[in-house]
């Protein structure tokens, strides 16, 4: 699906990728120290659950969910925040809107083209 029918899906699987990341991060520095292994296992084991996606219909464009943790993650490592949010909760609404910003680009990219054929 693309355009407007495929974007709910999309976004759907944008924000569980953030949300996984979130709680990677959280997870890794709260309960795990915080170190290289146990960021790979944790890593793992959320981008395991992500490729699991397809089952889903809601969240079946599976690179959604690597995109929206590759997002996150980027987000977290520039330590951008948004709408006056600071730390992890900040960087997580900086991601969203990131990713539905993107998306909205991408959709009137679309539609232009599409007026412009």
């Amino acid at each position: 699906m693309t355009g407007w029918t495929g974007s709910p899906g999309g976004y759907a699987s944008n924000l569980a990728g953030i949300v996984y990341a979130v709680l990677t991060l959280a997870l890794v520095e709260a309960y795990l120290g915080g170190g290289v292994v146990a960021l790979s296992v944790v890593v793992g084991a959320f981008m395991f659950l992500a490729s699991l996606h397809e089952f889903v219909p809601l969240l079946s464009f599976t690179p959604g969910g690597f995109f929206g943790y590759a997002t996150m993650f980027s987000v977290h490592a520039a330590e951008a925040t948004a709408l006056g949010v600071t730390g992890l909760p900040g960087e997580a609404v900086a991601a969203v809107l990131s990713m539905l910003i993107g998306a909205a680009i991408g959709l009137a990219t679309d539609e232009l083209s599409s007026a412009i054929e």
